[in-house]
């Protein structure tokens, strides 16, 4: 029993356990002798001994209240067994009888999102997806995570379900799987409608789809309309079908009245057409504006041509972009400790995309050791690199360790293994169904 509260605290849950869920969480931790051996006031027995308080010191799990007088709301478990379980049991499959009592039992709709969340990082799709149900009408991002679900598994009538309950995410998801099957009639209605709703990402992904058929009258008319994004799209299909100077004058009246992305678009166009120092001056006076886009396409300019010098300038007068370009250039002209430092510097400062590219570049040169250095001091994104080179080194039990702990990439890049050695039946069973509770490729 205190067994089954330490793992679902791991997993997420932080209010208060209540007794049906230690009654029902505790049986599988039981051998089917214990089962049978049990006396009829087991759990009684057990929550007597796990609330007792051992020579002064805390319980192991000790109650709290209602609010009301004398009535109990739940247990929770003592930090440091909660330290203790973390640790030692960071790996250790949870069994079926603790995710059962979680989706009948838990209803705290903060503790509901992270143990969905939980689920999914190790695969176990069964109860991701009903817990996110739950979740999804509390939260929008775990509406968004459902609905990606839902759309990975392709589960269509259940996003249309969504989608035509007001779900936005749902019915993005479903226009995305439409698409991708083919339906590109039905997806184009879906986000057309979005669109004309004010979504954003709507007119994107409409735009994305109408420059992927070549549909130049579809992208004129939404531009016309005042589609940011179906301008960009115009611009650059036209130029992509040799016709830069009108995709260049498109580019040109949008970023004089302010479309957003513009600028950029417009100095890259500068660049392939053979004038990389109109596009640097554009950009510098929107960096020195406070641009941070300018200042980004700014600083990988810089990198192209190959200046050091002006991207140290930049990064000491700090350019941002600058700095993290910086690294990169000096990284391809073989310094990777001078990239490095500059990488951690800013890392170390709470950088998180500094953190991500320093994971990166310690990937690269397949250093395990220091990735498992930084992913113990809780860099979470050194850990999500660590799966990738150990599927590299088909090292497949440790693999599904990762997996069991939770660590996203772990899944993918253990069917990216199996399929690695012939085992691709199973590798496109776990992709898509996941795991057992045991382990083992669940089948549906």
């Amino acid at each position: 029993m205190l067994t089954a509260a330490l793992d679902a605290t791991r997993l997420g849950a932080r209010a208060p356990l209540s007794v049906g869920f230690l009654r029902a969480a505790a049986v599988d931790y039981c051998t089917s002798q214990h089962q049978a051996e049990a006396p009829d006031n087991w759990f009684e027995q057990a929550l007597a001994y796990a609330t007792a308080k051992l020579h002064g010191a805390a319980a192991a799990l000790s109650p709290a209240g209602t609010g009301i007088m004398g009535q109990v709301a739940g247990y929770t478990a003592a930090d440091y067994l909660i330290q203790h379980a973390s640790r030692k049991r960071r790996s250790a499959r949870v069994p079926a009888s603790t995710w059962d009592a979680v989706l009948s039992h838990v209803r705290d709709p903060d503790d509901i999102a992270r143990l969905a969340h939980s689920a999914r990082s190790r695969l176990l799709y069964r109860y991701a997806i009903p817990l996110y149900r739950h979740a999804a009408a509390y939260d929008r991002d775990d509406a968004i995570c459902l609905a990606r679900l839902l759309a990975e598994r392709g589960h269509l009538d259940e996003l249309r379900a969504r989608a035509v309950a007001g779900d936005g995410y749902a019915a993005l998801k479903l226009a995305d799987l439409l698409a991708k099957r083919g339906n590109q009639h039905e997806a184009e209605q879906i986000l057309r409608a979005m669109a004309d709703a004010g979504s954003g990402y709507a007119a994107l992904r409409l735009a994305d789809l109408l420059a992927e058929r070549g549909d130049l009258e579809g992208l004129r008319a939404r531009a016309v309309a005042g589609d940011r994004y179906a301008v960009l799209q115009l611009a650059r299909l036209l130029a992509k079908r040799g016709d830069p100077d009108e995709a260049e004058q498109i580019l040109r009246g949008a970023a004089d009245v302010g479309v957003e992305g513009a600028v950029s678009e417009l100095a890259w166009l500068l660049v392939e057409r053979g004038d990389p120092g109109g596009a640097e001056q554009i950009l510098r006076a929107m960096a020195h504006a406070g641009d941070r886009d300018a200042a980004h396409e700014l600083a990988e300019i810089l990198v192209m041509r190959g200046d050091l010098d002006e991207l140290r300038a930049q990064a000491d007068a700090g350019n941002r972009q600058a700095a993290l370009q910086l690294a990169r250039l000096l990284a391809e002209r073989g310094d990777p400790g001078g990239a490095e430092q500059i990488l951690r510097a800013m890392a170390d400062a709470g950088d998180d995309y500094a953190a991500l590219r320093l994971a990166d570049q310690l990937a690269e040169r397949s250093d395990l050791e220091g990735l498992r250095a930084r992913a113990i001091a809780g860099d979470k994104y050194a850990a999500s690199y660590i799966p990738r080179l150990l599927a590299e080194r088909c090292h497949l039990d440790e693999l599904r360790a990762w997996a069991d702990a939770g660590i996203e990439d772990a899944g993918m890049q253990l069917a990216n293994l199996l399929t690695k050695q012939g085992r691709g039946e199973e590798a496109e069973r776990l992709r898509r169904f996941g795991l057992n509770l045991d382990g083992s490729i669940a089948c549906a």
